[in-house]
């Protein structure tokens, strides 16, 4: 009898612990079923996700590898547009020129050429000074790197 006082009074004794009826035992049961369905519905989830940003990270070194590839095509379009445009300019200001100086506008025809002179050098200086400063920069870049 004193072994079985003994017993009684363990935490782990089959005595001391509740007794489980059946509906709880079934609702635990239940509950751990959905917990384990809710999990593998999350991994699944998650590989969607993985797959779906592999396939998003593929198009966009695609898109970016099409990118590079044309640039060079894309740049020199963009340098033979600027070309012609400069052409179209230069024709339409000597045919506004050639019409001055038909209807007897020599005066304004001298004027006017010397602006767009002016502003034509203007710009070339512009364009050649910023390339110019943009060696300079990258030669001090490497001179301060050392």
């Amino acid at each position: 009898m004193a072994q079985n006082d003994k017993n009684r009074n363990l935490p782990n004794h089959p005595s001391n612990s509740p007794s489980l009826d059946q509906d709880t035992v079934k609702s635990l049961i239940d509950n751990q079923r959905l917990e384990l369905q809710v999990q593998r519905l999350e991994k699944e989830v998650r590989l969607k996700e993985l797959d779906s940003n592999t396939k998003l990270a593929e198009k966009s070194i695609e898109v970016q590898e099409r990118i590079l590839t044309s640039r060079g095509k894309d740049i020199r379009m963009t340098f033979t547009r600027l070309i012609l445009l400069g052409i179209l300019g230069l024709v339409i200001i000597l045919i506004f020129l050639g019409f001055c100086l038909w209807n007897g506008k020599d005066q304004f025809a001298y004027k006017f050429a010397g602006g767009i002179a002016i502003i034509i050098s203007n710009i070339v200086s512009f364009i050649f000074g910023r390339k110019s400063n943009s060696k300079k920069e990258t030669n001090n870049s490497t001179e301060q790197d050392f």
